[in-house]
């Protein structure tokens, strides 16, 4: 389940993640997304360009794998200067 804060919710339900997808927008105008996925580095990969506007609910390998990418990401940042 991921769920998208609403300044990027009208996108996210426009993307299709999987056909086996079902969106519902929440009284706070976040959107909710359900699926079933085998791919989940693909679905990392790409929940990765929307960085905190989307939170990983479950399941909690992928939820984990997206906080690897961005420790790696944040590591790799922090070794260098500021230019």
């Amino acid at each position: 389940m991921l769920r998208f804060d609403p300044h990027v919710a009208d996108a996210a339900e426009a993307t299709l993640f999987h056909p086996s997808q079902h969106a519902r927008r929440l009284a706070d105008g976040r959107l909710e997304v359900q699926l079933r996925a085998g791919g989940q580095s693909e679905m990392a990969q790409h929940l990765f360009t929307r960085g905190d506007a989307v939170e990983i609910v479950r399941p909690a390998e992928l939820r984990d794998l997206i906080v690897q990418e961005l420790e790696a990401a944040l590591a790799r940042h922090r070794k260098h200067p500021k230019a």
